[in-house]
C-alpha cells in the first residue's frame, strides 16, 4: 500500500469511532487543533490532585511517535527511508532526520495528523470515555483526569476492544502511561508530581527554575513544613540590592539563576542572560514561580496534611 492509501485507511477507521465524547467533538476533528490545554483555553488556573485511589491523573503518549508513524506510512512505499530512520542512534537524531528529509513535502503535517488520530483514538475510543476530563493534548500525548475506575483500568491495561484500537495495535503503535498525583497549570506552565518516587516534572514557558525554588516545590508536594515568610524574604527588593551590590554569587545561583546558563526572569517575565546591569524585579519570581504552587498548597494540600 502507498502512504496515501494507508493514511486514508486510518482516517476511515478514525471517522467510524462512535464512542467519542460529545463535549470534545471540536478537539477530536482530524485537522485542528493540534494543541489544546484546558487552562490555557479557559485562561484559568487549573489544579488537580488524587483524592483517593479511584482518581487517576494519566499522562499518555505514543512511544517513539514520529519514527513509528513513518514505519506505518512508508514501510512499503519507501523502506529505505524507514531503514535510515532506524539507523539513527537516539530519539532526537531520528526526529531531526525525519524533519530534514520531509521538510519540502506535505508529510510533516500528515505525521501530526496521524499522531493526533492515534492518541485521541486510544484515549477516547473506550467505554465510559465521556467520564474522562481532558486536561492537555499536544500532538502525540494527552493528559486526562478520571474518577471512573472502569475507564482508567481500560487505558492502563491497554484494552483493545474496537476496530480502531485493533488497527492501531496491528500497526505497531505503542503507548507509555505515567500516573501523577498532582497537576497544576498556570502561566503557560505545567507542574506534575508523582508521590511514590518524589518525581517532579515541569513543562512549558517557565520550566527552568532556580534550585531553591525547585526545592520549594518538592517540599510543598512532599508535605514538608515550609516557612513561607522566611522564603519570601529572599525575594525582597532591599535584600536583592544587597546581594547584587556585594556580588553574592552563591545566593544568586540558588535563588535567581534559572538553569546552568545563568538566565534570570526580567521585569517583563521573560528569561534573559544575567549581567550586573540587568534590571530584576524579585517580585516577578514570587508571582511567576511561587504563587501558583503556594495557592495549590492552600487550596488542596492543606485539606490532606
Amino acid at each position: 500500500m502507498t502512504a496515501n492509501e494507508k493514511l486514508n485507511e486510518m482516517i476511515r477507521c478514525y471517522s467510524r469511532i462512535t464512542r467519542f465524547p460529545e463535549k470534545y467533538k471540536d478537539i477530536l476533528k482530524i485537522d485542528k487543533p493540534m494543541r489544546w490545554l484546558l487552562a490555557d483555553e479557559k485562561n484559568q488556573y487549573v489544579s488537580i490532585y488524587k483524592k483517593n485511589n479511584d482518581n487517576k491523573i494519566l499522562d499518555i503518549d505514543i512511544t517513539g511517535c514520529f519514527p513509528t508513524v513513518c514505519r506505518f506510512l512508508f514501510s512499503e512505499e519507501n523502506p529505505d527511508f524507514v531503514r535510515k530512520i532506524d539507523e539513527q542512534t537516539d530519539k532526537l537524531q531520528k526526529n531531526i532526520f525525519i524533519a530534514n528529509t520531509l521538510k519540502t513535502t506535505n508529510y510533516l503535517k500528515i505525521l501530526n495528523i496521524i499522531s493526533k488520530m492515534v492518541i485521541l483514538g486510544f484515549v477516547f475510543d473506550r467505554q465510559d470515555s465521556d467520564s474522562a476530563s481532558l486536561l492537555e493534548f499536544e500532538k502525540d500525548g494527552c493528559l486526562v483526569f478520571s474518577t471512573n475506575v472502569s475507564y482508567s483500568n481500560s487505558v492502563e491495561n491497554l484494552d483493545l476492544d474496537s476496530q480502531f484500537l485493533d488497527f492501531v495495535n496491528k500497526n505497531q503503535f505503542k503507548f507509555h502511561i505515567t500516573e501523577f498525583d498532582y497537576y497544576i497549570r498556570c502561566n503557560n506552565t505545567s507542574w506534575f508530581w508523582r508521590e511514590k518516587d518524589q518525581y517532579l516534572r515541569l513543562k512549558g514557558i517557565y520550566k527552568h527554575v532556580p534550585p531553591k525554588i525547585k526545592e520549594f516545590y518538592i517540599n510543598i508536594f512532599a508535605g514538608k513544613e515550609i516557612n513561607i515568610t522566611e522564603f519570601f524574604k529572599n525575594y525582597k527588593q532591599e535584600y536583592f540590592n544587597i546581594i547584587r551590590k556585594n556580588n553574592l554569587t552563591e545566593i544568586l545561583e540558588k535563588y535567581y539563576f534559572c538553569g546552568e546558563d545563568k538566565r534570570i526572569i526580567n521585569r517583563l517575565g521573560k528569561y534573559e542572560k544575567f549581567n550586573f546591569n540587568t534590571i530584576i524585579d524579585p517580585q516577578s519570581y514570587i508571582q511567576t514561580f511561587i504563587y501558583p504552587i503556594w495557592l495549590f498548597q492552600q487550596r488542596n494540600l492543606a485539606e490532606i496534611t
